[in-house]
Parts: structure tokens; sequence; C-alpha cells
């Protein structure tokens, strides 16, 4: 079954409005029905809009025409949860606090096993004012559908929401793309029968590990030879089967494109697509998967925003990350921003951009880690020592270290990268201890979740 679950903002400068879309007729801010997708592990070089040689998106690059494409958008870390946490609080995993905590109150190691005793979690604090809960307030219909485990109601991210359905997500691959798009088309004619505006928040979960598209016909999509037991683990066809994946969720995103259309709702409709992380396809040390590093494979990631009524087509390249979704949001609308939040409007960020990311030592000892973007220039710092300065336009996979060649410029942005992660609030102690029901541990054991944060 679904489960249900401070200063004012000044005006915005007129362009800004006219680029998102018309005012409502009695001078209000205008209320378009929003909706946020996130595609799972999807990498931004993977889709047809950013470049990508393969037909696995043709429906996204549609979209991509009648949008803004921000071409240099980054994940706040390498996983699932404190990602999302960022988009809906618009604050980094430091401040917000959902991320993997030795204290955390959520004990782990029932789904991952018992050599992994005090491996634990937290989710997002109670306490935090999340986009759903804001756009309730305001009067929105909030609904939601989610394909991941670490998107379970338990864990957080269902706050706000009048309905938030994870039911389904029981199986290897996770819950597949045309039952969250059912889902979604079936809240907004709920919605819409309400004659209220609506925020509908959607996470396709098929790009994930492990590689099974849905029939033979997606698997042969890409597939650089037979499909035999031999061949389908070697790189090039794991490739081709994440390829295939996406192309899946490709087809059920258009879908739920078509029937915004086909009830009237598309062109006045607020869309965005992202992906709360990305993914290494064995490019970096022979490495495959996420939640490993901060490099750009794991955290370069899509963001395409259709405007409602017809705004901005075209490209941006300024940097921008997963922050700055909620203050757009709530500019547009003319709300108030929480107190803390830490993103700036997508019109114009000028905090620094950085992600973190910080296992727990029972499963990755590579350390934590921290990086600061610069133009094309992003530093890495590491506390085993793993760090470095890269050109990851000129070099996107990160193999050449120019610390010493920009030794100045590499102590710079180190000392900035620590000063801001230090001037953050923290979150507030993270509570007793919530066991995880039978459920939730099936989920996350078999989906693969044994303490590599996937």
């Amino acid at each position: 079954m679904p489960r249900t679950t401070t200063p004012p903002l000044s005006l915005a400068p007129l362009l800004a409005f006219a680029l998102l879309g018309p005012a409502c007729s009695d001078g209000g801010p205008p209320r378009p029905p929003i909706v946020l997708i996130t595609l799972d592990t999807t990498r931004a070089d993977h889709l047809g809009c950013y470049g990508y040689r393969r037909a696995t998106s043709p429906r996204i690059d549609a979209l991509a025409r009648e949008s803004t494409v921000y071409e240099r958008a980054t994940a706040v870390t390498s996983w699932t949860l404190p990602t999302h946490a960022s988009m809906f609080t618009g604050k980094l995993p430091t401040s917000h606090g959902a991320r993997y905590d030795a204290e955390g109150p959520f004990d782990l190691s029932k789904a991952i096993g018992d050599d992994f005793e005090g491996f634990r979690a937290r989710g997002i604090d109670d306490r935090e004012r999340t986009l759903a809960a804001i756009l309730g307030e305001a009067g929105y219909r909030t609904g939601a559908a989610v394909a991941g485990p670490w998107l379970l109601s338990v864990f957080g991210l269902a706050q706000g929401f009048d309905a938030y359905d994870d039911s389904g997500i029981d199986h290897i691959n996770g819950r597949r793309a045309d039952s969250i798009t059912d889902a979604g088309l079936a809240f907004v004619d709920r919605a819409n029968d309400d004659d209220a505006p609506f925020f509908l928040f959607l996470n396709y979960f098929d790009a994930h590990a492990p590689y099974v598209p849905p029939g033979e016909e997606y698997a042969r999509l890409f597939a650089p030879g037979p499909l035999t037991r031999e061949n389908v683990g070697k790189p090039e066809f794991q490739v081709a089967l994440y390829d295939a994946e996406i192309a899946f969720m490709d087809e059920h995103v258009g879908r739920l494109l078509d029937g915004l259309k086909e009830r009237g709702l598309y062109d006045d409709a607020w869309i965005f697509v992202t992906a709360d992380h990305g993914e290494l396809l064995w490019e970096i040390g022979g490495l495959s998967g996420h939640g490993i590093s901060l490099s750009e494979p794991e955290i370069h990631v899509p963001l395409i925003v259709k405007a409602p009524g017809g705004g901005k087509v075209g490209r941006e390249a300024r940097r921008v990350d997963q922050t700055d979704l909620l203050p757009t949001i709530l500019e547009h609308l003319q709300l108030p921003l929480p107190e803390g939040v830490q993103g700036h409007s997508l019109h114009r960020v000028a905090h620094p951009i950085v992600a973190e990311f910080h296992p727990l030592p029972p499963w990755n000892d590579s350390g934590d880690w921290e990086a600061l973007y610069h133009g094309d220039l992003k530093y890495v710092w590491n506390s085993a020592g793993q760090g470095y300065l890269a050109d990851v336009a000129a070099d996107p996979f990160e193999k050449r270290d120019l610390r010493g060649e920009r030794a100045e410029i590499a102590q710079k942005m180190e000392t900035l990268l620590k000063k801001y992660l230090a001037s953050l609030p923290r979150p507030g102690k993270a509570g007793p201890v919530k066991e995880l029901d039978e459920e939730t541990l099936r989920a996350l054991k078999g989906l693969g979740y044994t303490g590599d944060g996937k």
C-alpha cells in the first residue's frame, strides 16, 4: 500500500519572472504545476542532450530543446539519501545531516551483516522544513512516487507530502519506470479533480545496478555482440546494459510528459529533470558504481528545467548544485526561504560549489572526501592523502593532478573549502535508535545495499 504521510525574500527582478512565465491575473505570483524528476544513478554524459553518441534519451532530449540545460550541474555527494535531502532542504549534507553517521538512529548492520556492527545512518531531521511541506502550506497538493530503497518514507524524505507512494521496492532491480509513471499520472488526476496546483516528485531507479533491462529488446539495444553469459560481465557490455536501462527509463519519462500534454498541463508546468548522482563505469582505476569518492562520473549530473508558460531555452554554463532547486522554486512563488538555506536561485548562484562524502570506516577506508570547484578547476581534499587538483573540462576523468603546477591556487582552494564547510550550521542530535522494519531491511539487502553506499 502507498504510504501517506526566515527572512522574507525580496521581489525578484522582473526579468527573472519574465523568463519563468506569466504572473496570475490578480497580480500575485503564478502557481504552476511543478514536477521534479530524479533519474537515479544517471550520468549527464550518457544523455543525448549532453552529447552522448548513443540514442539513450530521445524523449528527455526533446524536453531539453524546450528547456534550459545546465551543463555543469553538480551533486552534493555521490549517494542517494543526502542528495535528495539537499534538493528538499536547500542545504548541504553537513547541515541537514541525512547521511552515514556512526551515532545515527538507523542501524543498517541487520541489512549488511554481523561484521558491520555500528554501521549507521540518519535521515532528514523532523524539524527540517522540506520543499513539499512549504509548498503544501502554500496551497499545493503534494505527491510522490519513488523507486529506490533510500527513499523509503522511514528515512524522512516523505515529510510534507500529502501522498507518498513507496510501495513495490522489493526486488533486485527496484521499482520499474512504468510503475512510477503510472503512479505519477494517477496523482495528477487526483489533484486535477481538486482543481489545485500540484507538486509531483518522481524518482526513477532503473539505471541503478544491477543493469538488467526489462526485456530482450532493451538489452539488445546497444549490445556490442551476443548477450552470452561470458559477454555480459565484460565492462563494454555492462555499459551497454546501463545505457539500455536509461533508454527504458526515458521512454516512461516521455509517457509522463505525454500524459501532461493530454491533460492540458504540459505548457504551464514547471518541469525539473535531474539525477541524484552518477556512476563510475570502469574509467577510473577500473572501478564501477558510486558512493566511492567525488569523481566527476559520480557527481556531474544532468539538470534540465522547462519553465512554465514558455521561458528561457538554451544552454547554461554556470555551475549550480542540488541545493539551488528549493530557492529557485520559492523565489518564483514569492515564498520566504527557511532559515539556514545555503542554495541560491539558479538565476544567480553565488555560493561556493562544493561536494562532500563521509563514509564509515567499516565499509570504506579511503577516508573523507571534500571538493570545491572554481571554473573548470576542481580541488579535491581527502583525509587519507588521495586529494588532487584537476581541470575537469580538459581531463573529465581526473587522471592528471595539477597541484605541483598550481600549488598556490590549490592551497587557496583548500583554505576556502575548509573555511566554508566549517561555517555551516550543524544538525541537531540524531535522536534515539529507530528499528527498521523487515520490509525495509529486505529492500536494502536485496537491492545490493550491503554497506557500499549505493
